[in-house]
C-alpha cells in the first residue's frame, strides 16, 4: 500500500529527528492503512523500546510476528524488549532470529549483551566478532568491545576503541553510554557515572 509506505517513511524520519509524538501518529496511520504489516509494526515497536515503553513494544512485535513468525527484525526487537524481564526468553528469540538469518547484526549484538549480563565475556566476544564479520564498521559492536575493555580494567584499550569510534562518528556518545551501562550492571556505579556524563557531553556538543 503506497499510503502505508509513505507514512512509514515519514514515521522513520520523525523518529530519527526525535519527534516522538509525530512518529507515533505516522505509525498509527500506517497500521490503519496496512494492518499487521510486519515492517511497520516492528519499526513502531523499536520506537517504543527507545522510549522505554515495553508494554506497547511487546504488542507491536507480537503483531508483526503474528503476520510472519520468522520476521527477523521483529524477533530481535521482541528479544530486546524482554532483556530485563525475561532474559532466557530473549536468548531463545535471538537464537531463532539467527537461525533464520545468521548475518543479522542486531541479533549478534543482543547476544553479546545477554552474554555480558551473564558475565560470559568469551561468548560476548564471539558474538561481537560475528557482528563485525558482517559489518566491520558497526559502531555498536565496537562500543561493546569497549565495554569489555572497561570491565577488564584495560583503560588504554578502551580509550583507543573510543577514539576509533569517534573518528568514524564524532557525535557517537553511545561508545561511553554502553560502557557506562555495563559498568552499572556490574555495580561499578562511580565509574559508570563518569562515562555516562561523557556521553551526555557529546550529545550536547
Amino acid at each position: 500500500d503506497d499510503d502505508a509506505a509513505d507514512l512509514l517513511r515519514l514515521a522513520l524520519a520523525a523518529r530519527a529527528l526525535g519527534q516522538v509524538r509525530e512518529a507515533n501518529d505516522y505509525f498509527r496511520g500506517a497500521t490503519r492503512q496496512s494492518p499487521g504489516d510486519p515492517a511497520i509494526e516492528t519499526a513502531w515497536g523499536e520506537l517504543f523500546v527507545e522510549k522505554y515503553d515495553p508494554a506497547n513494544a511487546l504488542q507491536s512485535f507480537q503483531s508483526a510476528l503474528k503476520a510472519n513468525q520468522n520476521h527477523v527484525p521483529a524477533l530481535a526487537g521482541l528479544a530486546r524488549a524482554m532483556v530485563d524481564t525475561n532474559p532466557s526468553a530473549a536468548k531463545q528469540l535471538v537464537d531463532k532470529a539467527l537461525a533464520v538469518n545468521a548475518n543479522y547484526v542486531p541479533a549478534h549484538l543482543l547476544a553479546a549483551e545477554l552474554a555480558l549480563d551473564e558475565r560470559n565475556r568469551t561468548e560476548a566476544r564471539e558474538a561481537i566478532k560475528k557482528a563485525l564479520a558482517v559489518n566491520p564498521n558497526s559502531l555498536e559492536a565496537r562500543s561493546l568491545e569497549g565495554a569489555i575493555a572497561v570491565l577488564e580494567d584495560r583503560t588504554t584499550d578502551f580509550d583507543a576503541i573510543a577514539a576509533a569510534v569517534l573518528t568514524i562518528n564524532p557525535a557517537y556518545g553511545e561508545v561511553y553510554r554502553i560502557a557506562g551501562d555495563h559498568l552499572g550492571r556490574n555495580y561499578r556505579f562511580d565509574e559508570a557515572v563518569v562515562l555516562t556524563r561523557r556521553a551526555i557531553e557529546l550529545d550536547r556538543a
